[in-house]
């Protein structure tokens, strides 16, 4: 479920994803969910496709993409915003 919390931290990270030399790929990545891609980008800039294809402890050591394909996107949005 996208929260509020969610939402208000997607449209701050929105602001840099202009910078992302990316952006098709990375949205592709995140099962075409902008908001996703926006926040990835904003938490690990040019790492964020090697992030996304990885095993992440934080998420039980799952891939984000897997995830996000597997329909468990809010498990990565969760992630993303514990991330420091």
């Amino acid at each position: 479920m996208v929260t509020n919390a969610w939402l208000s931290f997607a449209d701050i990270c929105r602001g840099s994803f202009s910078e992302c030399t990316f952006q098709d790929t990375l949205i592709a990545e995140c099962g075409g969910s902008e908001d996703l891609a926006w926040a990835v980008f904003y938490r690990l800039g040019n790492a964020s496709l090697a992030w996304m294809n990885h095993n992440i402890p934080a998420l039980d050591n799952a891939m984000p993409a897997d995830l996000i394909r597997s329909g468990n996107a809010n498990n990565v949005r969760s992630c993303l915003l514990r991330m420091p």
